[in-house]
């Protein structure tokens, strides 16, 4: 092979190369457009959800309770992944006197977010509301088992550690119940709900612990 063959050869490869940056550049520019646009595409999606979720507890806090169902229910249809949905929905099933569907809608709370005490504590509530002691028993162990006290006190989370007490309480009674509000309260000595919590706790009121854990819930997270 000539010379000359030789030098237009790697000429015409030397042209292809000084392509590739340009190249690479562009199809990481389209990636990334990509990419954001995705991301774009999954925050709206998750914004719908949020917004369902809202709706349904300012429908259920004015009394719609027929619409706050309605809007829970978009809500995880629309986003199966929202616990919070799933835990609005089961609180307003139960309202209607729908505990077994509510309790449906809280073990797929529990599949797609297996750390939530929040599920097992009103799981255990409605197994109790429909007379399974046992099944209530276990729920309320469940509850107790995914909340660290001591952590929660630790990081200010004073409903989580407000809802591991009534947990305890449900499950064991009195005694129970205010050795973990007493922790609370001996780091905390003015939060108001965790005194009102002691003082119902001190007066056995069973009924008002169970209204308390099933107000409706407007966290995102």
């Amino acid at each position: 092979m000539s010379y000359s063959i030789l030098r237009l050869i790697q000429s015409k490869m030397n042209s292809k190369l000084k392509l590739l940056p340009a190249l690479t550049a562009c199809i990481l520019f389209i990636a990334g457009c990509y990419d954001t646009e995705r991301t774009f595409e999954a925050q709206a999606y998750k914004r719908y959800s949020v917004e369902q979720n809202e709706a349904a507890v300012s429908a259920l806090r004015s009394g719609d309770i027929d619409a706050a169902l309605t809007y829970a229910t978009n809500a995880v249809e629309h986003d199966p992944e929202f616990a919070p949905a799933h835990i609005n929905k089961a609180l307003i099933l139960a309202r209607l006197g729908r505990t077994a569907e509510a309790i449906e809608v809280l073990d797929k709370c529990i599949e797609i977010a297996p750390d939530l005490a929040q599920a097992y504590l009103l799981r255990g509530i409605f197994f109790e509301r429909d007379d399974h002691q046992g099944k209530a028993r276990e729920s309320y162990s469940e509850a107790i088992r995914h909340i660290d006290l001591a952590a929660a006190i630790a990081e200010g989370q004073i409903n989580l550690a407000i809802q591991e007490a009534i947990a305890r309480y449900l499950r064991d009674g009195t005694v129970g119940g205010l050795k973990s509000l007493n922790a609370l309260l001996t780091a905390f000595p003015e939060n108001h709900p965790a005194r009102m919590a002691r003082d119902r706790m001190v007066a056995n009121d069973r009924e008002y612990f169970m209204r308390w854990a099933t107000a409706p819930n407007i966290n995102e997270d």
